[in-house]
């Protein structure tokens, strides 16, 4: 392990992966070993642990945003048919900041987890429209900080620029939203890493449906998005950190299309702002070195965590893994 891990410095992600479709190189029958990991906050690339086969299987559609905008965490699904991600490259179309995805190791089946569907997925739904009042606060202790905003109703194919001076509001008209199903489309003003929502309205094909009031105030809900990424072991459901310190959620894999099926992952009243991962292999703890990186071991029927994973400081991860 100590010869992949330099490969790829802070960005790497090594990950042992059970698969029907491939045959093992470590004795094992239908077992292969492969490593995704980001390069450049833009890509997720797909190569074999001695180097080999390095290969691209998703790109950011704009590479130059990756600093601001770009892929935040890499997961192989427990039976290695996926690759789940978090990226902030829909982040205009979508609740969230940053949204969960799932790809297959060949690059096809692209699909958006939290927040379903990808927009790209809209042209086939029946389209309905939907109007929203968006108000400013005055100026004072609850003063937004712009006076320009993108507003967005999921579903809409694009978003809205609105200009509101301090304790304006304006009615906006969104046409063509997808109907995505019985059950309310949120509403989302953003600006920079803020964000302000309500739940929306069921949108109505054919028909013309009205959202409420969306109130601008202050400075919003910061870095609202989904953060890393982590499968359950029988793969249908995922855990990630919400990046606005409210602490770890999960989601089902197959999330409805238009739901927010999205809960916390700790019951009752327990901290869901740090969760820690410790795991025994072959009786010692791994304690390795510090990456700033999402580590996990497939081998076999067994999936165990090589690293122990602080997240913390809302959403950003620290690890010790091991070698």
């Amino acid at each position: 392990m100590k010869h992949g891990i330099h490969l790829f410095l802070f960005i790497l992600l090594f990950t042992l992966v059970n698969s029907d479709v491939v045959r093992s190189q470590l004795g094992a029958p239908n077992t292969r070993a492969a490593i995704a990991y980001i390069r450049d906050g833009a890509e997720i690339r797909v190569v074999n642990p001695d180097g080999s086969d390095d290969h691209r299987i998703w790109s950011l559609p704009r590479p130059d945003l990756a600093a601001t905008m770009g892929i935040n965490g890499v997961a192989w699904r427990p039976d290695g048919n996926e690759i789940a991600f978090s990226s902030a490259h829909e982040a205009v179309q979508s609740l969230y900041l940053s949204d969960l995805y799932a790809i297959k190791p060949d690059g096809s089946g692209f699909r958006r987890i939290t927040n379903p569907p990808d927009p790209s997925d809209y042209e086939k739904d029946r389209k309905g429209t939907v109007t929203v009042t968006v108000t400013n606060a005055p100026a004072g202790i609850l003063a937004a900080p712009s006076t320009s905003f993108l507003v967005y109703v999921a579903g809409a194919a694009e978003p809205q620029q609105i200009g509101l001076p301090p304790g304006a509001s304006r009615t906006l008209t969104f046409a063509n939203v997808a109907d995505l199903g019985a059950h309310p489309q949120p509403v989302v003003a953003m600006f920079g890493k803020s964000r302000w929502f309500i739940p929306g309205a069921d949108v109505v094909a054919g028909g013309k449906v009205n959202a409420g009031t969306l109130n601008i105030s202050g400075r919003g809900l910061e870095n609202f998005g989904a953060y890393g990424v982590a499968w359950t072991n029988d793969g249908s459901q995922l855990t990630y950190g919400l990046g606005n310190c409210a602490g770890l959620f999960t989601v089902p894999a197959e999330a409805l299309a238009g739901s927010h099926q999205d809960k916390p992952a700790l019951p009752g009243n327990a901290s869901a702002n740090a969760c820690t991962w410790a795991d025994i292999i072959d009786g010692e703890r791994a304690s390795h070195g510090r990456w700033d990186a999402r580590c996990e071991y497939l081998s076999g029927e067994s999936r165990r965590s090589i690293a122990r994973r602080e997240i913390g400081e809302c959403g950003r991860d620290r690890l010790d893994v091991g070698s």
